[in-house]
């Protein structure tokens, strides 16, 4: 019977598998331009995630260094006009004693009166040092350890670190000098925020 077939169907016959395959072929040749086109679509979208969440990283880095910048300007300049208030107010006034915590304060007291009839040394370092370095607590006045001053001044202030809590400690020198004598007081003082002002809480003396 298959004898019988004409020459010209089967000659279509073949052509009709030939387009067949050729339509098969075709159709995975579109699909995978598609998934290929698809897939570099999906790379290009990520990527384009990635530097925009890069970007978004980036600027709010910027934004929290620009942040402590400003608040260690703004801590500086708080510190620099408060010394010198304090400074040239009397001594004893409790006006003056407005730019520190009470803690300090009171850890100050304490530290003064190791000379007096107060805390002995081992005393003073049990109870405090768990807060504060009590080896640069001198027995001297508070900020600087002269009685009487000429015209003392703040002679450098920088930022020597800042702290997880948001405090700040400055490096600071207030020079001072009569007709004989030349005083240097050399201070690291942690300043720490409180609410749109900032308080002294320690001061290491190395004097």
């Amino acid at each position: 019977m298959e004898g019988n077939v004409p020459a010209l169907f089967k000659h279509n016959k073949v052509e009709i598998g030939q387009m067949k395959i050729y339509n098969k072929l075709s159709l995975c040749f579109i699909v995978s331009i598609f998934f290929g086109c698809s897939q570099n679509s999906k790379k290009s979208t990520a990527v384009k995630q990635d530097s925009i969440v890069q970007k978004i990283a980036a600027d709010n880095s910027a934004k929290k260094e620009n942040a402590q910048q400003g608040g260690a300007e703004r801590a500086k300049k708080w510190l620099l006009l408060s010394i010198a208030r304090y400074l040239k107010a009397d001594i004893g006034n409790e006006n003056d004693t407005s730019i520190f915590t009470k803690q300090y304060l009171e850890y100050k007291h304490d530290a003064i009166g190791r000379d007096f009839d107060g805390l002995t040394e081992k005393q003073f370092a049990d109870k405090w040092k768990s807060k504060y370095n009590t080896k640069f607590a001198t027995t001297n006045s508070i900020l600087i350890g002269q009685q009487d001053t000429i015209d003392p001044k703040v002679t450098r202030c920088e930022l020597k670190k800042e702290n997880a809590d948001k405090s700040l400690v400055f490096g600071v020198v207030i020079e001072d000098a009569d007709t004989e004598n030349k005083y240097v007081h050399k201070r690291d003082i942690k300043v720490i925020p409180s609410g749109n002002t900032f308080l002294i809480d320690d001061i290491l003396e190395y004097d």
